[in-house]
């Protein structure tokens, strides 16, 4: 449409263009089926829950872990020392 200099644009329709009777008109595709969970056998070890480990066992490790690192550096220092 147009009046003077000012134009317009008119669509009327679906969107789609003829597809003539033997094609249906598009569709999309259907969905695949909904993925159940991740299932493991009862006498498998494969995944096993556990409690998360308290402050106090978290910092014990931690102490264990610093008194193991102490103890091979001074047993690296004794060696050298006799070398």
């Amino acid at each position: 449409m147009s009046y003077n200099d000012k134009f317009t644009n008119i669509y009327m329709g679906n969107g789609l263009k003829n597809l003539g009777n033997p094609t249906p008109i598009f569709s999309p595709p259907l969905l695949p089926p909904v993925q159940s969970e991740f299932e493991v056998a009862s006498d498998s070890n494969l995944l096993d829950e556990q409690l998360d480990p308290t402050v106090e066992a978290e910092a014990a490790l931690e102490a264990e872990r610093k008194a193991k690192e102490e103890s091979k550096a001074e047993e690296a220092e004794e060696e050298e020392e006799e070398d």
